[in-house]
């Protein structure tokens, strides 16, 4: 199984070099690519260019598993990594002709692709921390094939620069994607800027008020699980609605939010109406984080940027051993998170009715990760990339 992946790949990336090589041939142009599996940082970044009047063209090239409303984006987009012929040819034209490149993942048409010398590409990546292991850390990438983990190593290898929020995320960076201190840039996270801007949070919070009367009437717990493998086709999730429902309705209302990997959402019993909601389909999940009282996760990277509103967080890593084993994480775990650990519903709903939350512990994590995001990390890192145009 693994010789037919390697020899999908290997076909995959020869097209890809091919094309890109051909549309080499054009001359570099003022113009900012964004590679684009989130988008969160992309509104943050493209709002400062206009603001600093950088005259760059914007293209956006987004994966099917963008959930980000574009819609309102009126510059070039195209689908990248699509069956569409034109998207593609376009998609590469514009990649090997940026002079800036900025993504917000890993993609592994990197491995394959050089880019002239003159080109920056930068990686913003879609977290404010880590707590699971990626990169070449991961457990899954240490048992591929020697060809496999050069490859992977080939994709790092382009991050002229990486941005971070804090000095652990760039000792995770170094570390994951075998990359030095020349590559790390300590301007903080694009997309936690909107954690420091009280008009647009305001804006923000009345428009989801509309949308739905319970918000704002009732307190809001954010169920927010991250995805795991053999979940990522139909959503399923361990935390009992029913028990919730029965012990917390009379002064909350649970809003579900799978990860954007899982390609299904939750099937809400009509029972619950009222009461618990699915939105897994909304675009940006910071914004649900500014109407959320109560965090409930296990793995996520979202309290990192949640921790910035201090507000309380509870853990529920009902599969914990199986997890660690797949995954590994960067720290243990216990020791880590910023909240209580529950081991089941009952765990959940006798620590919300006590409101005995321990903010100050959210304080400290939220100083030690998000410790160069102070609300103009955009504004820094736009002065950067273009300072010397």
């Amino acid at each position: 199984m693994e010789a037919i992946r390697e020899i999908v790949v290997f076909i995959y990336l020869l097209i890809f070099k091919t094309l890109f090589n051909i549309c080499k041939i054009f001359p570099l142009q003022r113009k900012v690519t964004f590679i684009i599996s989130y988008g969160e940082h992309l509104f943050h970044v493209q709002e400062e260019m206009v603001k600093q009047r950088v005259q760059d063209e914007v293209v956006v090239l987004y994966k099917s598993t963008c959930k980000y409303d574009l819609d309102k984006y009126s510059g070039k987009k195209y689908r990248f990594e699509s069956l569409s012929i034109r998207d593609t040819i376009l998609s590469t034209y514009h990649l090997a002709t940026s002079k800036h490149v900025l993504l917000d993942n890993y993609f592994g048409f990197l491995s394959a692709v050089h880019f002239k010398k003159e080109v920056q590409c930068t990686q913003l990546w879609h977290a404010a921390g880590a707590i699971k292991k990626f990169g070449g850390e991961m457990p899954s990438i240490k048992v591929r094939t020697k060809r496999a983990q050069a490859r992977f190593l080939k994709v790092y290898n382009k991050f002229n620069k990486i941005v971070v929020g804090s000095d652990l995320l760039a000792d995770i960076y170094k570390q994951a994607f075998q990359l030095s201190e020349e590559n790390i840039v300590r301007t903080g996270i694009p997309r936690t800027d909107l954690f420091f801007q009280l008009d647009r949070q305001q804006e923000v919070i009345v428009n989801l008020k509309g949308q739905n009367e319970m918000i704002g009437e009732k307190k809001v717990i954010l169920y927010a699980p991250t995805f795991r493998e053999q979940g990522l086709m139909n959503a399923h999730i361990e935390l009992d609605i029913d028990n919730l429902y029965k012990n917390l309705r009379d002064e909350y209302i649970l809003i579900l939010r799978l990860h954007p990997a899982v390609r299904r959402g939750v099937e809400i019993s009509g029972k619950y109406q009222g009461f618990a909601y699915d939105y897994s389909s909304h675009p940006n999940i910071n914004e649900l984080l500014l109407i959320t009282d109560i965090l409930i996760t296990d793995y996520s990277s979202i309290p990192f940027e949640f921790s910035l509103l201090r507000r309380p967080m509870i853990f529920y890593p009902y599969d914990l051993e199986m997890y660690v084993k797949e995954r590994d994480f960067w720290f243990e775990y216990e020791s880590l998170v910023p909240g209580y650990i529950a081991k089941n519903e009952s765990d959940i709903i006798r620590y919300i009715k006590q409101g005995d939350f321990d903010l100050e512990r959210v304080d400290t994590f939220a100083r030690n990760w998000n410790q160069y995001s102070n609300g103009d990390a955009s504004k820094q890192l736009v002065n950067l990339l273009f300072s010397e145009q």
